[in-house]
Formats: C-alpha cells, sequence, structure tokens
C-alpha cells in the first residue's frame, strides 16, 4: 500500500537529511502497466521544510512522470520491481548503502547521448553498468552533471520494500 509506506517514510527521524532540494517521490506501478498512469506517487513530490520535517502531497496515478518513467524501465528488465523513490546522493549515504550491502549500480550523466529521455537512458545504463545480466539493482546513483542534482534510486518489488530500504539508510545517518 503506497499510501501507507508515504505514511511510514514521513514519520521517519530526521527524513530531511535524505531529500534532494528538487524533492523526493515514491511510486508505485500496478501489475503489467502500460503507461506513466499506472504508476501512483505524489502529487508535487516530497519536499524538505528542515531536516526534521518534510511535506507531502496526496498519492495519485500519473502524479510524476518522473518516478513513473523510473519505474517503467526497470519493469522492462524485472516485472517485480515495481516501486522506486529517489533521494540525495552523498558519499556518506553512498556508503551507507554499501555497510547495509545493498546491490548497487551507477550511470554517468555526461555519457547521456542528446536527445533521449534521462531517466530511461541512465536507469537502462545503471543496469547494463551492475553487470549481472539484466538484474536490477537495489540502488542506482549518479553524480550529477551540469544542472542535474546528483541522486540515489532505491528499488524494491513494493513500496514497503522501498520505504524499509529507506528507513534502513536513514538509521545510519
Amino acid at each position: 500500500n503506497l499510501k501507507r509506506s508515504l505514511e511510514e517514510i514521513l514519520k521517519l527521524k530526521n527524513i530531511g537529511k535524505v531529500i534532494p532540494e528538487v524533492g523526493s517521490n515514491l511510486g508505485m506501478a500496478i501489475h503489467h502497466p502500460r503507461d506513466l498512469k499506472d504508476i501512483a506517487a505524489v502529487e508535487g513530490r516530497i519536499t524538505k521544510v528542515n531536516e526534521k520535517e518534510v511535506r507531502a502531497g496526496c498519492i495519485g496515478f500519473g502524479a510524476s512522470e518522473h518516478v513513473a518513467r523510473t519505474i517503467l524501465t526497470v519493469m522492462r528488465y524485472d516485472e517485480k520491481i515495481r516501486s522506486a523513490m529517489n533521494i540525495k546522493f552523498s558519499e556518506e549515504i553512498l556508503d551507507i548503502c554499501k555497510e547495509l550491502s545493498f546491490s548497487i549500480s551507477y550511470f554517468d550523466r555526461k555519457d547521456e547521448p542528446e536527445g533521449v529521455k534521462t531517466m530511461e537512458w541512465g536507469i537502462s545504463e545503471g543496469i547494463k553498468n551492475f553487470g549481472n545480466f539484466g538484474k536490477v539493482p537495489e540502488i542506482i546513483f549518479d553524480r550529477g552533471g551540469i544542472g542535474k542534482e546528483p541522486m540515489i534510486r532505491i528499488f524494491g518489488g513494493s513500496s514497503d520494500d522501498v520505504a524499509e530500504k529507506a528507513r534502513k539508510i536513514l538509521v545510519n545517518i
């Protein structure tokens, strides 16, 4: 249940420490999604008020093109991975992900070809860079680019799975 997962995330102590400047989102696909409207997400994103307080909109289908493209791309590789959340990138957070033994990959925005959709290309690159025969890692990050904030993306089979991974990261910050 996406609403329950969002409520759990919003209750986490110091959640603001992992919310990027552009905001965060949590999304979940229905089984066998066909397009962006088959992905539920937070309308208007999860935004940071301060280190301890965040605000979030309501849940709605088609609410976030960004997280929807991310999930649809991942599902081309593994239809069981139906949820994603973006959080702030930092070396500290990346190190915590490694300590938690999350499977991790990356993409480099400077390698992005012109005229492609960034998330579709970037997530596909992250999966290719993972080098595990199309298996989807739990974490795909990038270090940003000109005008692009660095980001960590958490993937899981459900929004509860993603929320639990976010909780594990936060308790280690």
